[in-house]
């Protein structure tokens, strides 16, 4: 059985930023609460992987990015930084 592949059309980022975007606007038409706060979080949470997403991909960490590791140990740092 063949798996279904189907191209982005928009980059990883991208996808994420608009995420971020889509959660905060549903957040806004919401009572304050649970569910609300829970979007908000996932929001920022992108936003991080958006970033991170970002700062691997400069010229810097390149050599990086072909150790696995290590981009996850960064990405762990980065995250506890921004916590």
């Amino acid at each position: 059985m063949q798996r279904r592949r189907f191209k982005q059309v928009l980059s990883f980022q991208e996808r994420l930023l608009k995420f971020a975007q889509d959660s905060r606007e549903q957040a806004k038409a919401l009572p304050p609460g649970k569910e609300k706060d829970q979007l908000l979080v996932k929001a920022r949470q992108a936003d991080t992987a958006a970033h991170i997403d970002d700062w691997l991909h400069l010229p810097a960490f390149s050599h990086q990015l072909r150790n696995g590791a290590r981009v996850a140990a960064f990405a762990a740092h980065v995250l506890a930084l921004r916590s």
